[in-house]
């Protein structure tokens, strides 16, 4: 393989090729020179890992889910929203936006039921 040939992976259709602005060598990895310069940050996984931690992440969603309660206080919540993405390194997780503990989001709507009794 030259130095600018692109490696087989990058076609191989059980992986998933990622691209990063971050460098993804280790401590003591070495990267061929004009190898960079032709592909970018760029480096795989393979689908089957990527589908069993999307999984587990759906998983916990799930779990975070069937501890809401149906109402409180004459509200329930309508909507809720998380926000996935894809670490520099190819992980799957919840974002959690600079000075935000949370990526999740819930919209609350007043329960009918309350509004009709205050009428």
């Amino acid at each position: 393989m030259s130095d600018t040939a692109e490696p087989a992976w990058v076609t191989d259709p059980d992986r998933i090729t990622f691209v990063t602005a971050e460098s993804t060598l280790r401590e003591g990895e070495a990267e061929l020179h004009g190898l960079g310069e032709k592909i970018g940050n760029l480096f795989s996984r393979s689908k089957e890992d990527v589908k069993a931690e999307l999984s587990k992440t759906f998983d916990q969603m799930h779990f975070l889910l069937d501890s809401l309660t149906p109402s409180a206080h004459g509200y329930e919540a309508s909507e809720v929203t998380f926000e996935l993405a894809f670490s520099a390194s190819g992980k799957v997780g919840f974002i959690a936006e600079a000075g935000i503990e949370s990526s999740i989001s819930v919209t609350f709507t007043r329960n009918g039921r309350e509004q009709a009794a205050q009428s």
